[in-house]
C-alpha cells in the first residue's frame, strides 16, 4: 500500500461445491456403513455439500512506515459438511517498513 494513503479496504467471498461424484461415495459409504459394514471399508458421515467464505479486511496506514491490517473471515459450512459449525476467523497483520 502507499504509504500516502490512509487505508484500504478489501472484500471477498470464496464459493466451493463438492463435486456429485464425492457426494455419491460419502452417501454409498453411509448405505454400506448403516448395513453393518466394515468400518475399514467405509465410514459413516453426513454428505458434503459446498464451502463458502466471506472475508473483509483493511491495511490502515499509521505512519509511512507502519501500517496495521485487521482481517474478518466468515466460514459456511467449513470442510464442506453441515456436521461442522460455521467458522470465524480474526487476523492481524503489521508491516514495518525499515
Amino acid at each position: 500500500m502507499d504509504s500516502n494513503a490512509g487505508a484500504a479496504l478489501g472484500v471477498a467471498v470464496a464459493y466451493v461445491r463438492v463435486s456429485d461424484s464425492l457426494r455419491d461415495v460419502q452417501r454409498d459409504g453411509n448405505r454400506v456403513a448403516a448395513a453393518g459394514g466394515s468400518p475399514k471399508n467405509s465410514s459413516s458421515g453426513p454428505v458434503p455439500d459446498y464451502e463458502m467464505s466471506l472475508e473483509v479486511t483493511c491495511e490502515i496506514c499509521l505512519a509511512p512506515w507502519w501500517s496495521l491490517q485487521p482481517d474478518f473471515q466468515y466460514i459456511f459450512h467449513p470442510g464442506g459438511a453441515t456436521a461442522q459449525r460455521d467458522a470465524v476467523v480474526l487476523a492481524l497483520r503489521t508491516r514495518l517498513l525499515f
